[in-house]
């Protein structure tokens, strides 16, 4: 299910986005989608999360999604 929902030819739940991780990432990326995952699994709504590790793409990336965090300097960002 997770091939066709990334291809978008099923959409149900989650869809995340996260960045590959960079020196520029300022918070754990890869741990805050795991904890995500797990905590919105029962949503079936079809949506975009983007979950970005620093402040240079988080708020582009977080335009074209549902709901985006990104996070910077001890501080974080949720778009709507």
């Amino acid at each position: 299910f997770d091939i066709l929902k990334s291809l978008r030819i099923r959409s149900r739940g989650i869809n995340f986005i996260a960045c590959p991780t960079c020196s520029r990432q300022e918070f754990d990326v890869i741990g805050t989608v795991n904890a995500l995952e797990q905590r919105l699994e029962d949503i079936i709504t079809p949506m975009d999360v983007s979950i970005i590790g620093c402040v240079v793409n988080g708020p582009g990336e977080a335009l074209v999604s549902t709901l985006g965090v990104t996070g910077g300097n001890k501080k974080s960002g949720l778009y709507e």
